[in-house]
């Protein structure tokens, strides 16, 4: 939402209060107040007010930031605002671990969400392999909506795991929706995993789908 852009800019802007000296007086000042049998455990380690001002405001401003998902950056883009960088940090993946696949088997994986009778106007689906195969490309669905490849993290391919996300301020489609072909690299056939991370109708409101991913063929 337009409001976590807002959290995000002012976290930005109080950077500084974190870097303020604190006088060792005026800290054991503070923390004398403190009850020992209430003092927070995380206060231990954070040796000094100065300290736990910065994790304060972590846990304040910073944090709501890492909740970004595909119906936020909806509706921002409803709104009128570029949703790209939320795109971007919803489908990030952390630490991309990219697998030596011995063997040159190539299959295509068709990814269809299943929306029943509710217009699906953003996705976002996280998919992952096991040990026997990388994802090595990602490409567009069947629907005008979703033609174009969906936003995913260029670090994930050549790895097993990686997060689709797409959305649309136009016509929306519903029932059982190819989204997105993913194609793998494999050394024999290998299971694969799908979750709905976030769906949304036209409107923005949130609902339950389902994901189901249909292999189509297998190349040399």
């Amino acid at each position: 939402m337009v409001e976590i852009e807002v959290l995000r800019f002012m976290a930005d802007s109080m950077k500084a209060a974190q870097s303020v000296d604190v006088s060792p007086e005026v800290d054991r000042a503070i923390l004398s107040t403190i009850p020992r049998r209430r003092r927070p455990a995380w206060s231990i380690f954070a040796g000094s007010a100065a300290a736990i001002l910065a994790v304060a405001i972590t846990l304040t401003f910073v944090l709501p930031a890492h909740a970004v998902d595909v119906v936020d950056a909806y509706a921002l883009s409803r709104k009128g605002g570029d949703a790209t960088e939320m795109l971007r940090a919803c489908t990030a993946v952390r630490s991309p671990r990219i697998r030596e696949i011995h063997g040159n088997r190539f299959v295509a994986v068709d990814v269809y969400v299943e929306a029943g009778e509710k217009k699906l106007a953003a996705w976002q689906v996280e998919i992952s392999t096991d040990d026997r195969a990388a994802i090595v490309g990602v490409e567009g669905g069947a629907p005008a909506a979703y033609r174009e490849p969906p936003t995913y993290d260029p670090k994930a391919l050549q790895g097993g795991k990686i997060v689709l996300a797409a959305l649309t301020t136009g016509e929306a489609p519903s029932g059982r929706i190819r989204v997105a072909r993913v194609h793998l690299m494999e050394s024999e056939p290998c299971h694969m995993e799908g979750k709905v991370v976030a769906a949304a109708t036209t409107g923005g409101e949130r609902f339950d789908a389902k994901v189901t991913l249909v292999r189509t063929g297998d190349a040399r």
